[in-house]
């Protein structure tokens, strides 16, 4: 089964957990963001998170199917910046069966 990395900068801890939703990729992207930002935070503040979630076909041998999506919150009206990447990441995230990675907090 999936997991979920959850990487805390302010107190410097790494959660695991697994997952047992149906969505990859930018659909799980955003109900993590969801979940863990408030409604109105600010783009640079340390409540924001960063989320990487890999695709469904992240690793198949196909074109074009290692991307993954980048999602964080905007500011303003509640809305994410949602982007994609793609490279060796993609594709070892999925390898390790990692759904998503979620990075939150600041460090010093």
């Amino acid at each position: 089964m999936p997991y979920i990395i959850v990487a805390d900068l302010s107190s410097e801890t790494i959660e695991k957990y697994e997952i047992d939703y149906q969505d990859y990729g930018r659909g799980l992207a955003v109900k993590l963001l969801i979940e863990h930002t408030p409604e109105k935070c600010t783009r640079l503040g340390s409540e924001n998170v960063l989320v990487i979630a890999p695709g469904l076909l992240t690793g198949a041998p196909v074109a074009c199917a290692n991307r993954a999506a980048v999602a964080a919150r905007d500011d303003g009206m509640a809305g994410a910046l949602i982007g994609s990447i793609t490279g060796d990441l993609p594709q070892k995230m999925a390898s390790l069966h990692i759904a998503a990675m979620v990075i939150k907090g600041s460090s010093e």
